[in-house]
Protein backbone atom coordinates (compact mmCIF):
# COMPACT_ATOMS: atom_id res chain seq x y z
CA UNK A 1 0.00 0.00 0.00
CA UNK A 2 3.07 2.46 0.44
CA UNK A 3 3.14 3.32 -3.36
CA UNK A 4 -0.20 3.90 -3.64
CA UNK A 5 -0.02 6.28 0.06
CA UNK A 6 2.22 8.47 -1.32
CA UNK A 7 0.37 8.54 -5.00
CA UNK A 8 -2.41 9.91 -3.04
CA UNK A 9 -0.47 11.81 -0.65
CA UNK A 10 1.17 14.26 -3.50
CA UNK A 11 -2.07 15.62 -4.45
CA UNK A 12 -3.42 18.84 -2.77
CA UNK A 13 -4.69 18.09 0.75
CA UNK A 14 -7.83 19.19 0.65
CA UNK A 15 -8.81 17.19 -2.89
CA UNK A 16 -7.28 13.99 -1.13
CA UNK A 17 -9.74 14.40 1.89
CA UNK A 18 -12.79 15.45 -0.09
CA UNK A 19 -11.99 12.05 -2.24
CA UNK A 20 -11.69 10.40 0.75
CA UNK A 21 -14.48 11.55 2.33
CA UNK A 22 -16.97 9.81 -0.18
CA UNK A 23 -17.61 6.33 1.02
CA UNK A 24 -17.44 4.55 -2.12
CA UNK A 25 -13.66 5.53 -2.52
CA UNK A 26 -12.85 5.00 0.94
CA UNK A 27 -14.64 1.47 0.94
CA UNK A 28 -12.65 0.94 -2.51
CA UNK A 29 -9.12 1.47 -0.39
CA UNK A 30 -10.35 -0.97 2.25
CA UNK A 31 -10.71 -3.56 -0.33
CA UNK A 32 -7.34 -3.17 -1.72
CA UNK A 33 -5.63 -3.71 1.62
CA UNK A 34 -7.91 -6.31 2.65
CA UNK A 35 -6.55 -8.46 -0.43
CA UNK A 36 -3.25 -8.45 0.99
CA UNK A 37 -1.66 -8.18 -2.61
CA UNK A 38 0.17 -5.86 -4.63
CA UNK A 39 -1.74 -3.39 -6.29
CA UNK A 40 -2.00 -4.00 -10.11
CA UNK A 41 -4.74 -3.87 -13.33
CA UNK A 42 -5.41 -7.19 -13.07
CA UNK A 43 -6.46 -6.38 -8.88
CA UNK A 44 -8.20 -3.49 -9.64
CA UNK A 45 -10.42 -5.20 -12.61
CA UNK A 46 -11.93 -7.16 -9.94
CA UNK A 47 -13.17 -4.95 -7.37
CA UNK A 48 -16.44 -3.19 -7.39
CA UNK A 49 -17.76 -1.65 -10.32
CA UNK A 50 -15.10 -0.84 -12.77
CA UNK A 51 -16.11 2.72 -12.96
CA UNK A 52 -15.38 3.16 -9.40
CA UNK A 53 -11.30 2.34 -9.93
CA UNK A 54 -10.91 4.72 -13.04
CA UNK A 55 -9.35 7.69 -11.37
CA UNK A 56 -7.29 5.73 -8.59
CA UNK A 57 -5.58 3.88 -11.80
CA UNK A 58 -5.68 7.17 -13.20
CA UNK A 59 -3.26 8.60 -10.68
CA UNK A 60 -1.28 5.23 -10.11
CA UNK A 61 -0.62 5.44 -13.92
CA UNK A 62 0.70 8.88 -13.74
CA UNK A 63 3.09 8.62 -10.60
CA UNK A 64 4.37 5.17 -12.31
CA UNK A 65 2.97 2.81 -9.56
CA UNK A 66 1.27 0.95 -12.16
CA UNK A 67 2.15 1.11 -16.01
CA UNK A 68 0.18 2.54 -18.59
CA UNK A 69 -1.70 0.61 -20.68
CA UNK A 70 -4.92 0.73 -23.46
CA UNK A 71 -7.99 1.68 -21.01
CA UNK A 72 -10.37 1.84 -24.06
CA UNK A 73 -9.11 -1.96 -25.38
CA UNK A 74 -9.28 -3.55 -21.71
CA UNK A 75 -12.83 -1.93 -21.36
CA UNK A 76 -13.67 -3.59 -24.85
CA UNK A 77 -12.38 -6.81 -23.83
CA UNK A 78 -14.50 -6.61 -20.72
CA UNK A 79 -17.64 -5.82 -22.56
CA UNK A 80 -18.02 -8.35 -25.72
CA UNK A 81 -18.30 -11.46 -23.03
CA UNK A 82 -21.21 -9.73 -21.33
CA UNK A 83 -22.35 -8.82 -24.72
CA UNK A 84 -22.20 -12.41 -26.01
CA UNK A 85 -23.91 -13.42 -23.06
CA UNK A 86 -27.25 -11.39 -24.21
CA UNK A 87 -27.05 -13.20 -27.33
CA UNK A 88 -29.89 -16.11 -26.88
CA UNK A 89 -29.25 -18.32 -29.85
CA UNK A 90 -26.34 -20.24 -29.86
CA UNK A 91 -25.11 -20.62 -33.07
CA UNK A 92 -25.52 -16.68 -33.68
CA UNK A 93 -23.42 -16.40 -30.44
CA UNK A 94 -20.40 -18.41 -31.47
CA UNK A 95 -20.46 -16.86 -35.06
CA UNK A 96 -20.35 -13.11 -33.76
CA UNK A 97 -17.60 -14.14 -31.07
CA UNK A 98 -15.34 -15.66 -34.18
CA UNK A 99 -16.26 -12.58 -35.69
CA UNK A 100 -15.56 -10.03 -32.34
CA UNK A 101 -12.47 -12.07 -31.19
CA UNK A 102 -10.46 -12.96 -34.88
CA UNK A 103 -11.73 -9.73 -37.03
CA UNK A 104 -11.26 -6.44 -34.37
CA UNK A 105 -9.80 -7.57 -30.80
CA UNK A 106 -6.79 -9.61 -32.68
CA UNK A 107 -6.08 -6.80 -34.77
CA UNK A 108 -6.50 -4.37 -31.75
CA UNK A 109 -4.05 -6.15 -29.77
CA UNK A 110 -1.65 -5.85 -32.81
CA UNK A 111 -2.06 -2.30 -33.01
CA UNK A 112 -1.30 -1.95 -29.38
CA UNK A 113 1.31 -3.33 -29.49
CA UNK A 114 2.73 -0.99 -31.85
CA UNK A 115 2.03 1.95 -29.38
CA UNK A 116 -1.09 3.03 -31.17
CA UNK A 117 -3.89 2.88 -28.40
CA UNK A 118 -7.76 2.37 -29.02
CA UNK A 119 -9.89 6.02 -29.60
CA UNK A 120 -13.40 5.84 -27.96
CA UNK A 121 -14.92 6.77 -30.76
CA UNK A 122 -13.55 3.43 -32.39
CA UNK A 123 -14.59 1.51 -29.45
CA UNK A 124 -17.92 2.85 -29.46
CA UNK A 125 -18.23 1.85 -33.45
CA UNK A 126 -16.87 -1.47 -32.90
CA UNK A 127 -19.60 -2.11 -29.86
CA UNK A 128 -22.61 -0.34 -32.36
CA UNK A 129 -21.29 -2.94 -35.04
CA UNK A 130 -21.37 -5.58 -33.05
CA UNK A 131 -24.74 -4.88 -31.42
CA UNK A 132 -26.25 -4.27 -35.57
CA UNK A 133 -24.63 -7.42 -36.34
CA UNK A 134 -26.52 -8.91 -33.32
CA UNK A 135 -29.66 -7.87 -34.09
CA UNK A 136 -29.37 -8.80 -38.13
CA UNK A 137 -28.56 -12.38 -37.60
CA UNK A 138 -31.98 -11.87 -35.16
CA UNK A 139 -34.06 -10.47 -37.95
CA UNK A 140 -32.89 -13.19 -40.10
CA UNK A 141 -34.40 -15.63 -37.79
CA UNK A 142 -37.69 -13.78 -37.67
CA UNK A 143 -37.80 -13.60 -41.02
CA UNK A 144 -37.27 -17.16 -41.33
CA UNK A 145 -34.20 -17.24 -42.80
CA UNK A 146 -30.08 -17.30 -41.89
CA UNK A 147 -26.80 -16.47 -43.20
CA UNK A 148 -26.58 -19.46 -45.03
CA UNK A 149 -29.65 -18.31 -47.18
CA UNK A 150 -29.64 -15.05 -46.85
CA UNK A 151 -29.54 -12.85 -50.37
CA UNK A 152 -29.10 -9.17 -51.41
CA UNK A 153 -33.00 -8.86 -51.31
CA UNK A 154 -32.59 -9.34 -47.45
CA UNK A 155 -29.99 -6.76 -46.91
CA UNK A 156 -31.63 -5.00 -48.64
CA UNK A 157 -34.97 -4.68 -46.62
CA UNK A 158 -32.64 -4.54 -43.81
CA UNK A 159 -31.62 -1.42 -44.66
CA UNK A 160 -34.54 0.11 -45.69
CA UNK A 161 -36.62 -0.71 -42.91
CA UNK A 162 -34.77 0.66 -40.13
CA UNK A 163 -32.75 3.66 -39.22
CA UNK A 164 -29.55 4.72 -40.47
CA UNK A 165 -27.82 2.65 -37.38
CA UNK A 166 -28.45 -0.83 -39.16
CA UNK A 167 -25.90 0.13 -41.36
CA UNK A 168 -23.25 -0.35 -38.72
CA UNK A 169 -23.84 -4.28 -39.68
CA UNK A 170 -21.61 -3.55 -42.81
CA UNK A 171 -18.22 -4.81 -41.60
CA UNK A 172 -20.25 -8.19 -40.12
CA UNK A 173 -21.89 -8.89 -42.83
CA UNK A 174 -18.97 -8.58 -45.75
CA UNK A 175 -16.68 -10.55 -43.15
CA UNK A 176 -19.14 -13.13 -43.18
CA UNK A 177 -19.91 -13.34 -47.02
CA UNK A 178 -16.12 -13.05 -47.82
CA UNK A 179 -15.92 -16.36 -45.63
CA UNK A 180 -18.71 -17.93 -47.22
CA UNK A 181 -21.07 -17.41 -44.12
CA UNK A 182 -23.13 -16.01 -47.36
CA UNK A 183 -23.13 -18.28 -50.03
CA UNK A 184 -24.14 -16.00 -52.76
CA UNK A 185 -22.19 -12.42 -53.98
CA UNK A 186 -23.89 -9.70 -52.07
CA UNK A 187 -23.33 -6.13 -51.58
CA UNK A 188 -23.59 -3.45 -48.28
CA UNK A 189 -23.20 -0.17 -48.93
CA UNK A 190 -21.23 2.35 -46.56
CA UNK A 191 -23.06 4.06 -44.28
CA UNK A 192 -24.49 7.81 -46.29
CA UNK A 193 -22.01 10.28 -45.75
CA UNK A 194 -23.74 14.06 -44.99
CA UNK A 195 -20.52 15.35 -44.47
CA UNK A 196 -21.22 18.81 -47.17
CA UNK A 197 -24.70 19.20 -45.61
CA UNK A 198 -23.32 19.42 -42.10
CA UNK A 199 -21.68 22.55 -42.37
CA UNK A 200 -22.11 25.81 -40.51
CA UNK A 201 -24.98 28.02 -42.03
CA UNK A 202 -22.47 30.16 -43.08
CA UNK A 203 -19.13 31.04 -43.75
CA UNK A 204 -19.64 33.92 -42.08
CA UNK A 205 -20.19 32.52 -39.10
CA UNK A 206 -17.34 30.57 -38.98
CA UNK A 207 -15.20 33.91 -39.73
CA UNK A 208 -16.64 35.33 -36.44
CA UNK A 209 -15.99 32.62 -34.42
CA UNK A 210 -12.66 32.48 -35.97
CA UNK A 211 -12.62 36.11 -34.94
CA UNK A 212 -13.51 35.46 -31.27
CA UNK A 213 -11.36 32.37 -30.37
CA UNK A 214 -8.02 34.80 -32.05
CA UNK A 215 -8.96 38.01 -29.65
CA UNK A 216 -10.94 37.22 -27.14
CA UNK A 217 -8.47 36.52 -24.27
CA UNK A 218 -11.32 35.92 -21.55
CA UNK A 219 -12.05 32.50 -22.99
CA UNK A 220 -9.60 29.59 -21.68
CA UNK A 221 -6.43 29.22 -23.74
CA UNK A 222 -7.14 25.46 -24.36
CA UNK A 223 -10.34 26.18 -25.89
CA UNK A 224 -9.10 29.01 -27.92
CA UNK A 225 -6.70 26.80 -29.50
CA UNK A 226 -9.23 23.91 -29.87
CA UNK A 227 -11.70 26.16 -31.79
CA UNK A 228 -8.96 27.11 -33.61
CA UNK A 229 -7.88 24.16 -34.85
CA UNK A 230 -10.98 23.09 -35.53
CA UNK A 231 -12.04 26.31 -37.58
CA UNK A 232 -8.79 26.88 -39.67
CA UNK A 233 -7.00 23.33 -40.38
CA UNK A 234 -10.23 21.43 -40.06
CA UNK A 235 -9.12 19.28 -37.29
CA UNK A 236 -10.89 16.73 -35.23
CA UNK A 237 -11.23 16.56 -31.77
CA UNK A 238 -10.12 13.24 -31.50
CA UNK A 239 -7.03 14.18 -32.62
CA UNK A 240 -6.68 17.46 -31.31
CA UNK A 241 -6.74 16.05 -27.77
CA UNK A 242 -3.76 13.91 -28.65
CA UNK A 243 -1.58 16.08 -29.68
CA UNK A 244 1.93 16.62 -27.43
CA UNK A 245 4.16 19.44 -27.59
CA UNK A 246 6.26 17.64 -29.94
CA UNK A 247 3.66 18.38 -32.38
CA UNK A 248 4.69 22.67 -31.79
CA UNK A 249 7.83 23.03 -33.62
CA UNK A 250 9.96 26.51 -33.54
CA UNK A 251 13.36 27.40 -35.55
CA UNK A 252 15.48 25.27 -32.77
CA UNK A 253 13.15 21.69 -34.03
CA UNK A 254 13.52 22.06 -37.73
CA UNK A 255 16.19 22.71 -40.28
CA UNK A 256 14.78 25.70 -41.90
CA UNK A 257 15.51 29.23 -41.83
CA UNK A 258 11.77 30.50 -41.45
CA UNK A 259 11.24 31.64 -38.50
CA UNK A 260 8.14 31.61 -36.41
CA UNK A 261 6.12 28.43 -34.83
CA UNK A 262 4.88 25.27 -37.54
CA UNK A 263 2.39 23.11 -36.25
CA UNK A 264 2.98 19.25 -37.02
CA UNK A 265 -0.73 17.93 -38.14
CA UNK A 266 0.75 15.72 -41.41
CA UNK A 267 4.02 14.86 -42.77
CA UNK A 268 4.67 18.39 -43.55
CA UNK A 269 4.28 21.14 -40.89
CA UNK A 270 2.36 23.93 -41.45
CA UNK A 271 2.92 27.43 -40.29
CA UNK A 272 0.83 29.18 -37.74
CA UNK A 273 0.01 33.02 -37.62
CA UNK A 274 -0.10 34.99 -34.60
CA UNK A 275 -1.88 35.19 -32.03
CA UNK A 276 -2.01 31.49 -32.94
CA UNK A 277 1.61 30.68 -32.84
CA UNK A 278 1.41 32.09 -29.13
CA UNK A 279 -1.12 30.75 -27.84
CA UNK A 280 0.47 27.00 -28.49
CA UNK A 281 4.09 28.31 -26.86
CA UNK A 282 1.44 29.07 -23.95
CA UNK A 283 0.41 25.77 -23.74
CA UNK A 284 3.63 23.79 -23.98
CA UNK A 285 4.97 25.70 -21.33
CA UNK A 286 1.57 25.54 -19.09
CA UNK A 287 2.02 21.71 -17.66
CA UNK A 288 -0.22 21.55 -15.22
CA UNK A 289 -3.59 22.73 -15.86
CA UNK A 290 -6.56 22.10 -13.91
CA UNK A 291 -4.98 19.00 -12.23
CA UNK A 292 -5.73 18.63 -8.32
CA UNK A 293 -6.16 14.94 -7.05
CA UNK A 294 -3.24 13.00 -8.16
CA UNK A 295 -1.21 16.31 -9.76
CA UNK A 296 1.39 15.45 -12.32
CA UNK A 297 3.27 17.69 -14.37
CA UNK A 298 5.30 14.95 -16.75
CA UNK A 299 3.13 14.62 -19.42
CA UNK A 300 3.48 15.62 -23.02
CA UNK A 301 0.07 16.40 -23.89
CA UNK A 302 -0.59 19.45 -25.21
CA UNK A 303 -4.39 20.02 -23.91
CA UNK A 304 -3.69 19.21 -20.57
CA UNK A 305 -6.36 18.01 -18.78
CA UNK A 306 -8.13 17.58 -15.50
CA UNK A 307 -7.15 14.13 -14.89
CA UNK A 308 -3.30 13.51 -13.75
CA UNK A 309 -1.35 12.29 -16.56
CA UNK A 310 -4.37 12.68 -19.40
CA UNK A 311 -5.34 14.72 -22.02
CA UNK A 312 -8.67 16.99 -22.76
CA UNK A 313 -11.32 14.46 -23.55
CA UNK A 314 -13.13 14.90 -27.17
CA UNK A 315 -16.62 14.45 -25.13
CA UNK A 316 -15.36 17.28 -23.19
CA UNK A 317 -13.97 19.46 -25.16
CA UNK A 318 -16.71 19.16 -27.65
CA UNK A 319 -19.24 20.43 -24.79
CA UNK A 320 -16.80 23.76 -23.84
CA UNK A 321 -16.86 24.57 -27.80
CA UNK A 322 -20.17 24.35 -28.03
CA UNK A 323 -21.38 26.95 -24.89
CA UNK A 324 -19.30 29.44 -27.43
CA UNK A 325 -21.84 28.13 -30.15
CA UNK A 326 -19.09 26.28 -32.24
CA UNK A 327 -20.81 22.34 -32.94
CA UNK A 328 -17.45 21.48 -34.04
CA UNK A 329 -18.65 18.64 -36.45
CA UNK A 330 -19.83 21.32 -38.66
CA UNK A 331 -17.57 23.88 -38.01
CA UNK A 332 -14.83 21.01 -38.97
CA UNK A 333 -16.40 20.38 -42.36
CA UNK A 334 -17.02 23.99 -42.64
CA UNK A 335 -13.19 24.46 -42.64
CA UNK A 336 -12.32 21.08 -44.52
CA UNK A 337 -14.78 22.50 -47.41
CA UNK A 338 -13.06 25.47 -47.62
CA UNK A 339 -9.89 23.84 -47.73
CA UNK A 340 -10.09 21.92 -50.43
CA UNK A 341 -11.81 23.88 -52.43
CA UNK A 342 -8.32 25.73 -52.63
CA UNK A 343 -5.85 23.10 -52.60
CA UNK A 344 -5.50 19.38 -54.45
CA UNK A 345 -6.15 16.48 -52.38
CA UNK A 346 -2.62 15.60 -51.87
CA UNK A 347 -1.38 18.24 -50.42
CA UNK A 348 -4.59 18.37 -48.40
CA UNK A 349 -3.59 15.15 -47.34
CA UNK A 350 0.37 15.89 -46.31
CA UNK A 351 -0.82 19.25 -44.41
CA UNK A 352 -3.86 17.98 -42.04
CA UNK A 353 -2.89 14.37 -41.93
CA UNK A 354 -5.86 12.86 -43.64
CA UNK A 355 -5.90 10.05 -45.54
CA UNK A 356 -5.88 10.91 -49.62
CA UNK A 357 -9.20 8.81 -49.92
CA UNK A 358 -10.78 11.86 -47.53
CA UNK A 359 -9.24 14.59 -48.70
CA UNK A 360 -10.42 13.57 -52.25
CA UNK A 361 -13.93 13.12 -51.14
CA UNK A 362 -13.80 16.62 -50.18
CA UNK A 363 -12.35 17.68 -52.96
CA UNK A 364 -15.19 16.44 -55.01
CA UNK A 365 -17.87 18.04 -52.82
CA UNK A 366 -16.11 20.95 -53.15
CA UNK A 367 -16.43 20.34 -56.81
CA UNK A 368 -12.69 20.26 -57.45
CA UNK A 369 -11.72 18.69 -60.73
CA UNK A 370 -8.54 17.26 -59.03
CA UNK A 371 -9.23 14.33 -57.58
CA UNK A 372 -7.67 12.37 -60.61
CA UNK A 373 -4.01 14.23 -59.91
CA UNK A 374 -4.44 13.10 -56.07
CA UNK A 375 -5.07 9.70 -57.41
CA UNK A 376 -2.25 9.40 -60.15
CA UNK A 377 0.11 10.92 -57.10
CA UNK A 378 -0.81 8.36 -54.96
CA UNK A 379 -0.05 5.51 -56.98
CA UNK A 380 3.34 7.47 -58.27
CA UNK A 381 4.34 7.69 -53.90
CA UNK A 382 3.16 3.58 -53.99
CA UNK A 383 5.17 2.40 -57.07
CA UNK A 384 8.59 4.81 -56.65
CA UNK A 385 8.67 5.58 -52.85
CA UNK A 386 10.65 8.95 -51.93
CA UNK A 387 14.25 8.52 -50.96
Amino acid sequence: MEPLFRALAAGEPSSVLAWLQQPERAALLSQIRDTGSPVTHELLDQLTRVGSTRLLRIILIATSVLPARDEQLAALERWVPQFLLNVPNAPERQLLHTFANWHYLRRLRRRHNSNRPLSPHTAASIRGCLTQSAQFLQWLRQRGTSLTTCGQHDIDSWLSEGTVMRFKARGFVLWAAARSHIPCPVTFPPMPSDRPNRTLPDDADRWRLVHRFLHDASIDTVDRVAGLLVLLYGQPLTKITSLTTDHVLTTDHVLTTDKGVRLALGPHPVPVPPPLDKLLLTLTEERDGARALGRNTDHPWLLSGTLPGRPRSARQLRARLAAYGLPSRRGRNSALLDLAAQMPPAVLSDVLGVAIRTATDWATAAGGTRAQYAAELSLRSEAKPLL
